[in-house]
């Protein structure tokens, strides 16, 4: 056997990376999605790059092995004791996207010995992100009503915390 024989069994099937400017239609075309309307407040393409460049946020993408985007995340305030997922979303909810991006933005938040906790927000209604959430640790935090307004109606929202280990 050559030492090439073998090797697609140790090729990752996807990996996680950081996100560049190129990446920007792919999470603009998830935020578009009807199915993430009602759960994304979705940014403009502006906005987008010019959060891709900040220093405090830190954009990370699933690629897959053909090269395709499967799924991204958002942190902010990375140099603070209290980094946040902004944004998390799998293309294909199920698939255990998600769970990879999550894994990867805890260690990515915590990366810093100042971050004490991660914090995110969650719409009460996202019962598969909770769960989600809650599988890696996060606790709720507080409940907040009325407090986001999306496609002109106020909706609650559930702030959930990881501490650090």
């Amino acid at each position: 056997m050559s030492a090439a024989e073998g090797l697609d069994d140790l090729l990752p099937v996807s990996f996680v990376r950081t996100a560049t400017p190129d990446d920007i239609p792919f999470i603009l075309a998830q935020e578009c999605r009807p199915e993430h309307r009602e759960r994304i407040f979705a940014w403009t393409e502006a906005k987008h790059r010019e959060a891709i460049t900040d220093p405090a946020r830190l954009y990370r993408v699933m690629q897959e092995a053909d090269g395709s985007l499967s799924g991204y995340a958002i942190l902010s305030n990375l140099a603070m004791p209290r980094p946040t997922l902004v944004r998390l979303v799998a293309a294909e909810p199920g698939k255990g996207i998600g769970a990879a991006l999550l894994s990867d933005a805890i260690d990515r938040a915590f990366e810093s010995p100042k971050a004490k906790a991660l914090y995110l927000d969650v719409f009460p209604d996202n019962a598969r992100a909770i769960a989600l959430y809650e599988r890696f640790g996060f606790k709720e935090a507080i409940a907040l009503k009325r407090a986001a307004t999306i496609n002109g109606k106020e909706k609650p929202l559930l702030v959930m915390v990881l501490e650090r280990a």
